[in-house]
């Protein structure tokens, strides 16, 4: 049953379920492959609010990343006010473990996620057996996930994060991770901070472009032969200049820059979401004859074999 209730931080009304009746870990059951709802991952578009729903909701309760609390609250668009959505983008749990089942490897193995955000890569991958490191420009989102996880009771001897430049990976070793997922900034669109290594302050898209092609090749010295490289990107539009409101291609653009890297383009899986969340947004996209967005891609690269 879902009810209302006031946020003292963002000052917006949410729309909640009722809690979870204990902790995350001690009713989690791992989705399994070949089950009952594996059927809905078999084609090249994934329904996410029909596959996950419910239990989309659930996990960012747990985690705190409802979109409208934490460190990165109002890094969205200060005119986002909308309560199927907050103030800031959130990676959905159940879809990192569909993509663990479907691209990680079958036994444990090591996770790289060059773009870390909040918490929820780090819990899936934990509670399915991989060791994850991730790459996160902002220490104190590194502490908040860190006591995010610690209150869920997860073993973070299996978690590593690294406050650094995610394009670079600095501190790693040739060849070393057998799966990675993550979901690049989407240029200026979130601020994340002042930093100036933070993607979302580069002065112009060519060179957000330049760094996600270093981030590639990154990738392709990071990545084990035949191993799996996963990212969900989104277009979107230039927010100033003279090409502002102009779509820009970042899934082509990062198709292009994983092939050029060296990467085998495997698979594009489009993410179909946000039904609700479409229609409140339909009114500003309609005045300016654009169409609404509800969807993202989840672009799976291979590493190519010796």
């Amino acid at each position: 049953m879902l009810f209302k209730r006031n946020d003292t931080v963002s000052g917006k009304v949410l729309k909640t379920s009722a809690s979870l009746l204990g902790p995350a870990l001690k009713g989690y059951i791992r989705p399994k492959e070949h089950g009952s709802e594996w059927w809905l991952s078999t084609t090249t578009i994934w329904n996410v609010d029909e596959l996950i729903g419910r239990r989309i909701r659930d996990w960012r309760r747990l985690t705190n990343e409802t979109g409208h609390s934490g460190t990165r609250n109002e890094t969205f668009r200060h005119d986002h006010d909308s309560i199927y959505t907050g103030s800031f983008s959130v990676f959905p749990v159940p879809l990192a473990e569909w993509i663990f089942l479907r691209y990680g490897p079958h036994e444990s193995g090591c996770v790289l996620d060059a773009f870390s955000g909040g918490p929820p890569r780090a819990l899936a991958a934990s509670i399915m057996g991989y060791e994850y490191v991730g790459f996160e420009i902002r220490q104190e989102q590194i502490n908040e996930n860190l006591q995010t996880l610690g209150n869920l009771g997860i073993d973070r001897s299996r978690v590593t994060y690294v406050c650094g430049d995610g394009t670079h990976c600095d501190g790693y070793n040739h060849r070393c991770f057998d799966f990675a997922l993550t979901c690049p900034p989407y240029h200026d669109l979130e601020k994340y901070s002042e930093l100036p290594t933070d993607l979302s302050n580069l002065g112009s898209y060519d060179d957000f472009n330049q760094a996600m092609f270093t981030c590639a090749q990154t990738h392709r010295r990071l990545m084990k032969p035949g191993s799996f490289v996963c990212l969900v990107v989104g277009n979107f539009r230039y927010k100033k200049g003279p090409k502002k409101g102009e779509l820009i291609d970042f899934r082509g653009d990062t198709v292009n820059n994983f092939r050029d890297a060296g990467f085998q383009f495997w698979q594009d899986i489009v993410l179909s979401k946000n039904f609700a969340s479409a229609a409140v947004r339909s009114s500003v996209a309609w005045s300016g004859k654009k169409l609404v967005p509800r969807h993202e891609y989840l672009l799976v690269f291979r590493t190519p074999d010796e």
